[in-house]
């Protein structure tokens, strides 16, 4: 399951061989054994790994149509995993908010317009996790 990316001999008086290769994870956790078996009988050998992780799933972006109602004053917002972090966004023309810290997990976002003590009801949108 390994990509050759180079093979490389150098040869003298005291040859050597350098093999890089890669493997893509597809699942967090564990990699699993991967086993390395020289051709030929030898004196040295060295072996390095080096993992990467993967690139995020980046960030979740909300828009929406701003409220036309004079009435409302803003939005106010929060995200299932902390619905006591509600967030206020005190401009009625506000059509979109982007929450860079959800990561790999999924979460449920609420949106609802409020003026003074007046709040609409929430709309929610689900983002399944990634």
């Amino acid at each position: 399951g390994t990509t050759v990316r180079a093979n490389l001999l150098a040869s003298g008086s005291a040859s050597s061989r350098v093999l890089v290769a890669d493997r893509a994870l597809t699942a967090t956790g564990s990699s699993g054994q991967t086993t390395a078996t020289l051709a030929a009988v030898t004196t040295s050998f060295g072996f390095s790994l080096a993992l990467k992780a993967a690139p995020g799933p980046g960030p979740v972006v909300l828009s929406w149509t701003p409220t036309s109602d004079l009435y409302a004053a803003g939005y106010e917002r929060y995200r299932s995993d902390n619905p006591a972090s509600i967030a206020t966004l005190p401009d009625r023309t506000t059509s979109g908010y982007t929450d860079t810290t959800l990561g790999t997990a999924g979460a449920t976002y609420y949106l609802r317009s409020y003026a003074g003590a007046w709040r609409s009801p929430y709309t929610s949108v689900s983002v399944p996790a990634c």
